[in-house]
Parts: C-alpha cells; sequence; structure tokens
C-alpha cells in the first residue's frame, strides 16, 4: 500500500489560496501588526490592501513605505484625508477626488494637510453651493 503525500509546492499553494480568498482584511491586518507569518506576508498584505480601513492602519503602523493599498485608500474620502495627514504628511493627489465629495474634510484637508488654499480646482468645489454627501 502506498501512502500518498501531497507535494510542498502544492500544499503552500493552497494555504495561498485559502489565505486570499477566505482571510478578512481585520485578520489579515492583526497577523501582519503581531509579525506572525511572514512567510506568508505577501498574500496577507494582498488581503488588506482590498480594504481602506486597514490599508491606511497597516501603512501608518506597520510598513510606513507600503503602497499597494493607496488604490483602495484613494476611493475613500475619511482614509484619503488620514492617509495624507498621518502617512504621507502632506499632500496626496491620489486621494483628492475622494475628499472633495465632503466639504468638511475638504476644508480640514486645506488647514490641517496642505496647511493653505487649496488648488483651484478643489477650492472651487469647496466654495460652490452645491451640497455633498
Amino acid at each position: 500500500m502506498t501512502i500518498a503525500t501531497e507535494n510542498p509546492t502544492v500544499e503552500r499553494y493552497r494555504r495561498m489560496v485559502d489565505i486570499i480568498d477566505n482571510c478578512p482584511s481585520e485578520d489579515a491586518y492583526n497577523i501582519l501588526k503581531d509579525h506572525a507569518h511572514r512567510d506568508c506576508s505577501y498574500y496577507y498584505e494582498l488581503v488588506v490592501s482590498r480594504s481602506a480601513v486597514y490599508s491606511y492602519l497597516y501603512a501608518r503602523d506597520v510598513n510606513k513605505g507600503w503602497l499597494a493599498g493607496e488604490e483602495a485608500i484613494s476611493q475613500d474620502a475619511e482614509y484619503s484625508y488620514r492617509y495624507a495627514r498621518d502617512v504621507i504628511h502632506g499632500r496626496w493627489e491620489p486621494g483628492e477626488e475622494a475628499i472633495s465629495r465632503n466639504k468638511e474634510m475638504l476644508a480640514d484637508y486645506a488647514f490641517e494637510v496642505i496647511k493653505g488654499r487649496l488648488p483651484d480646482h478643489l477650492e472651487k468645489i469647496l466654495l460652490s453651493d452645491e451640497v455633498t454627501l
């Protein structure tokens, strides 16, 4: 009788797929924050990069040079603002469209991040009479 053992490379692949498909962003962030599973950190980063919240937290708290989560962050006004303020420490153009959808946040972005006047296209949005949701 022959007992079949799975190839280690195939087992590693299965683990990767399981992480990418089934791990919640919060769990992946906590695993990375606690420096666990270093051999799979890339896969946990893929999971984290889908979430604006956990991408921001990961860039702020764990890996300051990490850019993979910027796409998710740039879609969210609050986390674009926070990312510019707390991680970039300055103007962050990829997130400005999202930030501009919230006038209060846009004003805070001018005061706390840019520390001056907004670029013309953003100032026009801020000073317009249109209501933003």
